[in-house]
Order: structure tokens, then C-alpha cells, then sequence
């Protein structure tokens, strides 16, 4: 219940009191006197009701950073340590997909390709198939109407269409374009057998975990098999073949990798755009998508398939975004290292920012909807700010955090970071 109180508390005051200003939709370069007087009402509001909920008692060890502006007009109605450094959790998401978005582009895609050394001879293949992976997380259930094994399928019936239904090897893993860590820097190692936790790899089935039901003393529990993400996929993929039919003499090896030098295309596959991967990642608030962002980006970018080189592709970003070069430190994509400190000012930038490009659409319409959707599905039902609110959620031990849009009654929108840490 406190987690949505401090986000009503404001948006209530945010969209109830421009009703007296311009008419929805409206949004002009200055306000009229009505609409700057309901402004400055909203100001008052917010002020009064944000001031209260940071005297709480139980809120007196809390950190605070917040920060609440109309961006078309530059103003700010609200800022306390607007500017102090703040573990963000999943507001980290929030930049990553910006970054993204900016480095990549709304149209960027994954591929996974299926090759060979071997020849194909009356319907076998004489040799190993071997994939190679660039991190598409699109091979899951969420993303494919609860069906991860539908796109595996695909590419089963695709070598049947080149007349395969016999591999003579093994199924294999290529060399991973990505030369780091599995899991995040600083990744709290108590997390690391949860499936928020799991490994992101070159080849992702599932985000990277396989839930499994167990029983200890009578009492059911739900856990997450812990394997290299690649494992999972080729173990998937190996069931998709012989439920197409197609024989692999050797089963599937995930322990060793095979170069990308003599072998023949056979199949590509292409993942579903950006845009359309980004709802999972942001409403969702999965982890592994932000991690495998930060790589590709460090892959694309910095040629280098690292989230080291990711974090200084996004810091570039950042910085050419005008945001002040102390008003972050990026560890990781995701938000669930505690090595991340971000700003109010800065995520306030980035939501100002992604509100004037091109990319917009796919940004917002990617962010949790209050009472709809997404990790605010059941916040803020019955309010003011449901169906209104499109942000994203950030929450760990001692860590919460709401920041995104909102829409005034009188048609204005703000845009809002809010920090607590303590």
C-alpha cells in the first residue's frame, strides 16, 4: 500500500488540480493565464502533498530524490535532491531502453543463424549443425502468446524445407559474440538462484530459466534450475527437432563452442523488432532483456560484446542528452545491481528527452500502465491515476522507485522521477 501512495498522493494533486486550465489534449508553447494558474495550483498541490508523505514517521531514515516538471514548458513543480544519487532498481530500465532505442533503433533485430560444416546427402545432414546466437530474448513465453517453443519450430521446419531430417553430428554452439560475465556486475550472489537472477547468454530460451515445482517436508515450492543460458536453448531446440521429425545422431553438446570459420548458412533466423521486445522488458520488468541491451549495445556500438563497454555506450548517450556526467554511474541494464546510482534530474532528462524523438510511441507504449498493465496492473486501481500513468516500477530491499508520465486534466503532461532509498 505505501509503495502506491506516494505516486497518488502526487498524480492526484498533478491531474486534479489543472481541471480549471486548458482543454484536454491542449498544449501550447506558453500556458494561458487560466492554464498558468492551474498550473501553479497543481505546483502548490504537489508541494503540500509531497511534503507531507516525506514527514511520515516511518519514512524519517528514508532518502529522498524527486523531481516532477512539464517538459513542454521547462517548469518545475516540484524538486526535493533532484540531484542526489540514488540506487534506481528497475528505474535503471528506464535508460537502458532510451539508450537503446537511441543506439540501436526502434527497427533493430536479432539474429540467430544455423550452420554447417557438413554436406546435406539424401535428407542428412553429415555433420554437426551449429547456431549461432546474438542474445534474442524473443524466444519466450511472453513474448509468443505463451508458446517459447513456437519460433524453435520454425526453425526445425525450415531445414525440413531444405530437405533435412537426419543430422549425422551433434547440435552445437557457436562462438558467443559476447566475452563477459553472465550475470551483472555486482549481482547480489542471495539473488542468484532466483529466476529474476538467471544468466543471459548468446542463445536465450525463456529468459534464461527452467521453473521447476518441488516438494520439501509436504510443502510445494517453486524454484528455477540454474544452467548457461545457451543450454537451455539448445536443449529446447534439440526437442523441437525431433518433434519435427529430424533425427540428431549425437544429441546436443553445450559444453563446447565451434568458430564461425568454414561453415555454410543454412538458416537465419530474425527476431521480432525492438519496439516490440521492449513491452517485455519494461512491463515486464525482466531483467535478462536489459542485460542482453547493455551487451549489444557494447557489441553494435563500441565493438565489443561486453556490458562494460555497454555502460560506456550509454554514458556517452547520456552525456549527449545534456545530462551531467556526476549524475550517474551505470554498472548494468537491468537495475538489480546495487552498483547502479542514478538521479531524479537524470531519469527526468531521459523521460524529456524520449518525449521529443521520433522513437516515442515505442518508449512509452512500452512502460507499465497504472491499473492495466505490466508491474502497475494492481497499483493504483480506483484512482486518479489509473489508465493515466504510464511509468516504470523499481523495487529491492530498502529500494523503491515510480518514474514516468502523467496526464493532467487539463491535457499537460508531466513528467516525474520519484526515488526512496532507506
Amino acid at each position: 500500500m505505501r509503495r502506491s501512495l506516494i505516486a497518488v498522493g502526487l498524480l492526484a494533486c498533478a491531474t486534479g488540480a489543472c481541471r480549471a486550465g486548458a482543454q484536454p489534449g491542449a498544449v501550447a508553447a506558453r500556458p494561458s493565464p487560466a492554464a498558468a494558474s492551474a498550473l501553479q495550483a497543481a505546483r502548490t498541490g504537489i508541494r503540500s502533498t509531497l511534503d507531507s508523505l516525506t514527514s511520515l514517521p516511518h519514512m524519517r531514515n528514508a532518502q529522498w530524490g524527486v523531481l516532477v516538471i512539464d517538459p513542454a514548458l521547462g517548469d518545475t513543480l516540484y524538486a526535493l535532491n533532484a540531484n542526489r544519487l540514488l540506487v534506481p532498481a528497475s528505474n535503471q530500465k528506464i535508460v537502458t531502453a532510451a539508450a537503446a532505442l537511441a543506439v540501436l533503433g526502434p527497427d533493430f533485430r536479432f539474429t540467430t543463424r544455423l550452420t554447417s560444416a557438413a554436406p546435406v546427402r539424401d535428407g542428412t545432414l553429415e555433420g554437426d549443425l551449429v547456431v549461432f546466437g546474438t542474445g534474442d530474448p524473443s524466444f519466450c513465453n511472453q513474448m509468443r502468446n505463451g508458446d517459447a517453443m513456437a519460433p524453435l519450430r520454425e526453425l526445425a521446419d525450415s531445414l525440413r524445407t531444405l530437405g533435412i531430417v537426419r543430422i549425422d553430428g551433434a547440435l552445437r554452439r557457436g562462438v558467443s559474440p559476447f566475452t563477459d560475465s553472465p550475470i551483472g556486475f555486482g549481482w547480489a550472489w542471495d539473488d542468484l538462484g532466483t529466476a529474476y537472477a538467471a544468466t543471459v547468454g548468446d542463445l536465450m530460451f525463456n529468459d534464461s530459466y527452467t521453473p521447476v515445482r518441488v516438494v520439501i517436508e509436504g510443502a510445494p515450492d517453486s524454484s528455477a534450475v540454474r544452467r548457461p543460458a545457451h543450454a537451455h536453448f539448445l536443449d529446447a531446440f534439440y526437442a523441437a527437432l525431433v518433434e519435427r521429425g529430424i533425427t540428431v545422431r549425437h544429441g546436443f553438446d553445450w559444453n563446447t563452442t565451434v568458430a564461425d570459420s568454414g561453415l555454410t548458412p543454412l538458416i537465419t533466423y530474425v527476431s521480432p523488432a525492438l519496439r516490440e521486445i521492449l513491452p517485455h522488458f519494461q512491463k515486464d520488468s525482466q531483467n535478462q532483456v536489459g542485460e542482453i541491451l547493455l551487451k549489444t549495445m557494447g557489441r553494435v556500438a563500441a565493438g565489443a560484446g561486453r556490458a562494460d563497454s555497454g555502460a560506456a555506450v550509454v554514458s556517452r548517450q547520456l552525456v549527449r542528452w545534456g545530462v551531467d556526467s556526476t549524475g550517474f554511474i551505470i554498472r548494468d541494464g537491468s537495475g538489480l545491481s546495487r552498483h547502479n546510482w542514478l538521479s531524479a534530474s537524470t531519469i527526468v532528462r531521459v523521460l524529456t528527452v524520449a518525449r521529443g524523438d521520433s522513437s516515442f510511441a515505442a518508449f512509452s507504449g512500452a512502460l507499465p500502465v497504472a491499473g492495466v498493465d505490466g508491474t502497475l496492473e494492481r497499483r493504483m486501481r480506483g484512482t486518479v491515476a489509473a489508465g493515466n500513468v504510464r511509468a516504470k516500477t523499481g523495487s529491492m530491499d530498502r529500494v523503491r522507485a515510480l518514474s514516468g508520465y502523467v496526464t493532467t486534466a487539463g491535457g499537460r503532461e508531466l513528467a516525474f522521477a520519484i526515488l526512496i532509498n532507506g
